[in-house]
């Protein structure tokens, strides 16, 4: 069933079911008679402004439609609906003859309304009970019609209905003599306050009234059950400065003109309160309860400055009035441990603790980390209860982490400040065996990686005072000196771990004991090799040419498989020993142009090479055709004769085309690139050199 209500001035041509009497039979007793009475019966609007109510099938087919009403204006303002489809409304009335019911002499029971009389002012606030069928009843079956009110003006704002069938309604009053007895607030507090009333669930009995909010003007516009208990969650806006705030993790500054406000009260107890607040005006105007029991709720608003989060729609206030939607999470929750800064180690159980003020112990608390700088979220812990969770940091690459902690409520708590976490220290390069010429310093080395890392020089097993940086010098090699060493490196993280053991030993003095050939002549395209012999401790070789350091030539010799012009120079060899350094006299090299094979090129087919020259795994070269006659074929041949590849182009238009054509097949050397075209064919020679 669908139900719809409001208020309306129209006269004719509404579409009402009900008609515009009904006849009510009235008990005899007592001596008297039964007999009947003539009232209105909802078919037609009686006053200025009536309230109106319509039930539809969930196809859209109207079932029952009525108007409600008496003399003056009557607004329906809420509605809400029981399990048994009774529809429970409240508003505002300036009838005074209002329809209440039952009457007296309506049933047997003598049944009245707690409220059936005007009280004061120019409106009192209604509650009415209807059956399904959007009527007050023709039997004595609950339902019912009430006035609410005290000696100023009242209006209902909003109404529930708790698990008893007792009607909850909130509204706006500035009387001062309500029937608040006994309850959380039994005075007037503001210039317009708020009021919470308890109606029984026959309509008989007032079961309480509370007045609620600050010394300024205070609205409520939604209001919802809390399920299970008599408490209700209430939205609004205030004006008040001293609106009555409860519970923890509060908004308590008031900002603008009004500001909007959620709470949770019962006749009893104001339990949570606090306010939602912008630089201008906020009223929150509707309300629902998730099914965690957070409240989500709209939000009319001119701020510009409201609460927003990374995920939210929309990140800018448009100009002037805007909607604003979001869910509520009570309480606070803020993860205390870690701080940030602290070293975790893998394999190792470490606390996490948090606090979780204003929920429920039984709350369940999501735990999950990710690497700092990533959104990429790993858990911990889905469901944990309590205040602390102990964590075996698990096997995952070091470095720096932060952790979170969420509730299904809503709440996030995130580490600013990331933590580090860190394997026990292992070392990645390991001390070489080192030797010096007597009474020369000596440096021994390693490189370790690791949280904390501690260090400590060994000799023979034995610490050596004052060694414990990841490098140690022996300011002057004597004999003493002598033996063998190693480093003992410890972490944050544990175990720690030993390195390697070395030697340190007299070097002998390093010298060249063979040169490098002093001439060597070579043609484009053949190879050469040079070499150097010296004598020594602990050698190390760098050749260089024309001064300059060859890269990754480190060995006694340095060999060029394919030389090409650039390959020219003077080339010398710096040998470095444990007791000091050689460098080898100078060998020059000279590469003759050209080789036994030529170039050729056809006629209206020209081609030339645009580099790299020696090439490493593409060459790039220029292909010019006077005319388009057939494919283009690009072969590589070794200078042996034997095909290494082949590709094939296409025909290609007359002109100049550039080609990238693959070297990664060929080793180091030269070679013939040759291009032929139907019967031309043109070729040059090539070196490849990685």
């Amino acid at each position: 069933m669908i139900v719809i209500a409001g208020h309306t001035n129209s006269t004719a041509n509404f579409p009402v079911i009900f008609p515009a009497t009904i006849t009510v039979n009235i008990p005899g007793g007592r001596g008297c008679p039964p007999t009947q009475r003539i009232e209105p019966g909802g078919g037609v609007n009686m006053g200025q402004i009536d309230g109106f109510i319509a039930s539809f099938s969930t196809t859209g087919a109207m079932q029952q439609s009525r108007f409600f009403g008496r003399e003056n204006n009557d607004y329906f303002t809420a509605m809400a609906i029981d399990n048994s489809n009774s529809v429970y409304l409240t508003g505002w009335t300036t009838s005074a003859n209002f329809e209440t019911a039952p009457s007296a002499d309506r049933f047997s029971s003598g049944r009245l309304p707690f409220d059936n009389s005007f009280n004061g002012g120019n409106t009192d606030a209604f509650v009415v009970k209807l059956n399904n069928e959007l009527a007050l009843a023709k039997s004595d079956d609950g339902t019912y019609s009430s006035f609410f009110g005290g000696n100023k003006e009242e209006e209902g704002r909003a109404i529930a209905i708790d698990d008893l069938g007792r009607a909850y309604v909130v509204g706006v009053t500035n009387s001062t003599d309500l029937k608040a007895i006994g309850t959380l607030n039994t005075q007037a507090i503001g210039k317009q306050d708020i009021f919470l009333a308890v109606v029984s669930d026959d309509g008989r009995e007032l079961v309480g009234t509370t007045y609620y909010g600050g010394t300024g003007n205070d609205e409520p516009f939604a209001m919802k059950m809390v399920s299970g208990t008599t408490s209700v969650v209430m939205a609004g806006t205030t004006s008040s400065e001293d609106f009555p705030f409860a519970g923890e993790g509060l908004v308590t500054e008031r900002s603008g003109p009004t500001d909007g406000f959620l709470a949770v009260i019962n006749l009893s107890t104001n339990q949570y309160a606090t306010l939602i607040t912008g630089n201008q005006e906020d009223t929150v105007k509707a309300l629902s309860i998730g099914p965690y029991g957070s409240p989500y709720y709209v939000a009319s608003t001119t701020s510009t400055n409201l609460l927003l989060k990374d995920s939210s729609y929309s990140k800018t206030a448009p100009s002037g009035l805007a909607g604003y939607v979001a869910k509520h999470a009570y309480g606070v929750l803020e993860l205390t441990t870690p701080t940030g800064g602290e070293t975790y180690c893998v394999g190792i159980s470490k606390p996490i603790s948090w606090s979780a003020l204003g929920m429920p112990d039984t709350t369940k608390f999501r735990i999950e980390y990710a690497q700092a700088g990533s959104n990429v979220w790993q858990d911990v812990a889905k469901s944990v209860s309590g205040r602390s969770f102990s964590w075996k940091v698990p096997s995952i690459p070091t470095g720096d982490y932060v952790l979170r902690i969420s509730t299904i409520y809503g709440h996030v708590s995130q580490l600013i400040s990331p933590f580090a976490i860190s394997n026990p220290p292992t070392i990645e390069t390991q001390p070489k065996k080192v030797s010096a010429c007597p009474g020369k310093p000596l440096t021994m080395s390693l490189v370790a990686k690791g949280a904390g890392l501690k260090y400590q020089w060994r000799k023979a097993g034995v610490n050596i005072p004052n060694a414990t940086e990841a490098s140690f010098t022996i300011a002057a090699l004597d004999a003493s000196s002598l033996g063998k060493y190693d480093c003992l490196v410890s972490g944050t993280c544990s175990p720690s771990v030993t390195s390697q053991s070395i030697t340190v030993a007299t070097a002998t003095p390093t010298e060249i004991t063979q040169q490098p050939a002093a001439n060597t002549v070579v043609n484009e395209g053949a190879g050469f090799t040079l070499s150097v012999a010296a004598g020594g401790s602990d050698l190390t070789y760098q050749w260089y040419k024309n001064g300059v350091a060859v890269a990754n030539a480190t060995s006694a010799q340095y060999t060029i498989a394919a030389a090409v012009k650039s390959d020219e120079g003077d080339y010398t060899c710096e040998v470095t020993g444990g007791c000091g350094k050689a460098t080898s006299s100078a060998a020059k090299v000279v590469v003759q142009g050209g080789t036994s094979v030529d170039d050729v090129e056809s006629t209206g087919l020209a081609l030339s090479v645009v580099g790299p020259q020696p090439a490493a795994d593409v060459l790039m070269i220029q292909v010019s055709s006077a005319t388009s006659s057939a494919p283009v074929t690009v072969s590589i041949i070794d200078l042996q004769g034997k095909l290494v590849t082949m590709s094939v182009h296409g025909t290609l238009a007359a002109g100049s085309h550039t080609l990238a054509i693959s070297t990664v097949a060929c080793a180091n050397g030269a070679y013939i690139l040759q291009v032929q075209e139907g019967q031309s064919i043109s070729s040059t020679q090539i070196h490849v050199r990685r």
